[in-house]
């Protein structure tokens, strides 16, 4: 009897799992991706924001399935060739092809061309059925997130809304103090009314603190739960889209 109990159980968490799959394959398919981060050796780099980039967003993505291949696009463009979706949220590839030309304008000094070679780390394909890893979570009501992960563990992270040029109103907004103790006030004056969203992120990498759905002009942030150290705080307007980025130190 415990048999016969147990083999539709089992047979039930997985056909739940291969949905589960499915979905993630369709969403990562469905969607186009602009790049957010990469984390490298577990140090994160931020993707730049800046008019150059907008421009290219306006009719490239940056992260783009179709027949069978995988676009990228960040100053040149790859395409990952020969992709094939396997069991358990993963991908191969058979080889990576790259043009020689490089876009973007160093003298502007925006860090495009210092963030692509950071970009098209993460994708480096060393031999035919390189796997990759990917997952798809929601990020607000409108946002998705794309995780994709190499075998050395290196991660590249993207939204399924661009990155949009920081608007003059939150590049107005201004964080004191910095160094911070223990609480942090975000002078949102210039910024229409809107639930925003702030995300703290270690040098790693990793989110360790997010405040969500703040709609006052002037904010203060309890930081007593950081320890001592550098951070990135990340500011989110009420769509999901990345609208100022900030170092922060606690002390």
């Amino acid at each position: 009897m415990i048999k016969k109990l147990l083999y539709p159980l089992i047979l039930s968490v997985a056909m739940s799992f291969n949905s589960v799959a499915q979905t993630q394959q369709v969403e990562l398919m469905n969607n186009e991706w602009y790049v957010h981060k990469v984390v490298l050796s577990g140090v994160e780099h931020l993707a730049p924001i800046n008019q150059e980039r907008a421009n290219w967003q306006v009719n490239t993505s940056e992260f783009l399935f179709n027949a069978g291949a995988i676009y990228l696009y960040f100053c040149t463009s790859c395409t990952l060739q020969g992709i094939n979706f396997l069991p358990n949220n993963e991908f191969n590839v058979d080889d990576m092809v790259c043009l020689a030309m490089n876009d973007c304008n160093s003298q502007l000094g925006n860090g495009n061309t210092d963030f692509l070679g950071k970009y098209y780390d993460v994708f480096q394909v060393n031999q035919p059925g390189t796997v990759f890893q990917y997952e798809v979570t929601n990020v607000g009501s409108s946002t998705k997130q794309l995780k994709i992960t190499n075998a050395n563990g290196d991660e590249a992270y993207f939204y399924s809304s661009k990155l949009s040029v920081t608007t003059k109103e939150f590049s107005k907004v201004t964080l004191f103090p910095n160094p911070v103790e223990s609480s942090l006030n975000i002078n949102l004056e210039s910024v229409p009314e809107m639930n925003c969203k702030f995300i703290f992120y270690d040098i790693s990498g990793k989110q360790v603190k997010a405040v969500e759905h703040l709609s006052a002009k002037t904010i203060s942030i309890d930081t007593n739960d950081l320890q001592n150290g550098v951070y990135i705080l990340t500011i989110l307007n009420d769509k999901g889209i990345v609208q100022k980025t900030e170092k922060i130190i606690k002390k």
